[in-house]
């Protein structure tokens, strides 16, 4: 008898346990992790201009509305987003992709599906790579 007892408050334990846990879970899968891989001045090729180059992973149901400073080019390297640009039909881009996003040029981006980019920006100096627009 104490075996099945044991084992009914191993499994609420556990379901207890889980349930707090998922609601964290499903916000790590929705988040957007960006990792700097480069970020150097070019003033000896260009000058006031600055070169970024970053991975950028984000999960599914995550989007943004935003817009970059520079010319940022993404590679898709896994996965697929929508991009909706200036209220043009949404483009779907997918694995193999490249994206050429134009300065001030506001986009908006829907994931339903993780997706991986490999993002290069050319900025002026000091400038952020992106900008949330609400």
């Amino acid at each position: 008898m104490k075996f099945p007892a044991h084992c009914a408050s191993v499994f609420l334990a556990g379901l207890l346990a889980g349930s707090i846990g998922i609601p964290e879970l499903a916000a790590q899968i929705r988040s957007t992790q960006v990792k700097e891989l480069v970020h150097t001045d070019l003033a000896s090729w260009c000058p006031g201009k600055e070169l970024s180059i970053v991975l950028q992973e984000s999960g599914p149901g995550t989007s943004s509305r935003h817009y970059h400073p520079g010319h940022s080019y993404s590679y898709v390297l896994a996965g697929s987003e929508t991009r909706i640009v200036n209220g043009k039909p949404p483009q779907l881009a997918k694995t193999g992709d490249v994206i050429h996003e134009l300065p001030m040029e506001i986009g908006e981006t829907e994931n339903t599906v993780a997706v991986k980019l490999l993002v290069v920006s050319i900025l002026e100096k000091g400038q952020p790579i992106t900008t949330r627009v609400p």
